[in-house]
């Protein structure tokens, strides 16, 4: 499957609507109806979405579907060079949630040192997100200073490795 393809049908299993879909690909809101009519699996619920993407036996193409369905069109959009709009707020709280959750599946996988290890690592990420969060709501001038600090690759993350303790 050719690579624009591949974005079109996973754009379709997001929720985005055919006009957002349209003016993302550059394509008219008739040509993207179109497309939604012949793949069938857009029409679905999340769960048959995931039941669909689940029986791709094509590792890139089940991998985009599934970030599709899960990251929304945005994603699309960034895969495609184009830089989307998002709310800083908004997508530290999704940072937050994505490590905290991460941090629980580690922890509660099998007890294995790479698993304590990955634990560790997304429970620290869990806590500066949290405190970086917490100064935003609290004073967003800090917190813009804290993100440019972050962003300019003068501040890297240092996990400590089992061997370390």
């Amino acid at each position: 499957m050719q690579l624009s393809q591949l974005l079109l049908e996973s754009a379709l299993l997001t929720e985005a609507t055919d006009e957002q879909i349209a003016e993302v690909f550059g394509y008219s809101s008739e040509k993207i109806k179109e497309e939604r009519e012949r793949f069938k699996p857009s029409s679905f619920s999340r769960l048959e979405k995931l039941d669909y993407v689940t029986g791709i036996e094509d590792k890139t193409e089940k991998l985009y579907k599934l970030w599709a369905i899960s990251n929304g069109l945005p994603f699309i959009q960034w895969k495609l060079g184009i830089i989307p709009t998002l709310d800083p707020v908004a997508a530290l709280q999704q940072l937050f949630t994505d490590c905290l959750m991460k941090s629980r599946e580690s922890i509660f996988l099998s007890n294995t040192s790479e698993e304590s290890r990955e634990a560790v690592k997304w429970t620290a990420l869990s806590i500066q997100l949290g405190k970086l969060l917490k100064s935003w709501v609290l004073d967003s001038n800090q917190a813009t200073l804290d993100l440019q600090l972050a962003l300019s690759g003068s501040v890297l993350a240092d996990f400590p490795s089992r061997d370390d303790l």
